[in-house]
């Protein structure tokens, strides 16, 4: 005979099963929040190619702000923090503005953006438990 933590007494068989199913909607749930997480992300490094393309577009007249003396100096790494709000917008259109590969700024997006949904997520499974 299992016990559950009342103190319940179940027959072995009954709490395997229950076990069983909890286990079973556990793995559900993962696998739809992997899915979420994987989607978000594509859809945000889209957006943000967006942004790049947009960039592209502008017209090669010097003008320094933040963003864009940042992306100079450390180059395509800095877009590792375009989840960040009010300044990632304007690193993936100063990205653009200065050309840097656009394969490698998707890659780059790409990369600070699964990071911040795979933190959100984390902590969701954390705040949830």
């Amino acid at each position: 005979m299992g016990r559950c933590r009342s103190g319940v007494s179940l027959p072995y068989r009954v709490a395997r099963e229950l076990g069983n199913r909890l286990d079973r909607r556990t793995r559900e749930i993962s696998n739809v929040v992997r899915q979420c997480i994987v989607v978000a992300t594509v859809a945000n490094a889209l957006g943000g190619m967006t942004s790049y393309a947009i960039g592209r577009f502008l017209p090669a007249k010097p003008e320094k702000n933040k963003a864009l003396t940042w992306l100079q100096r450390y180059g395509e790494w800095m877009l590792l923090l375009s989840w960040v709000p009010l300044i990632g917008d304007a690193l993936c259109v100063a990205a653009g503005w200065l050309r840097i590969n656009p394969w490698l700024t998707l890659l780059m997006l790409a990369i600070g953006k699964y990071a911040r949904y795979l933190a959100i997520a984390a902590r969701w499974s954390w705040v949830a438990a």
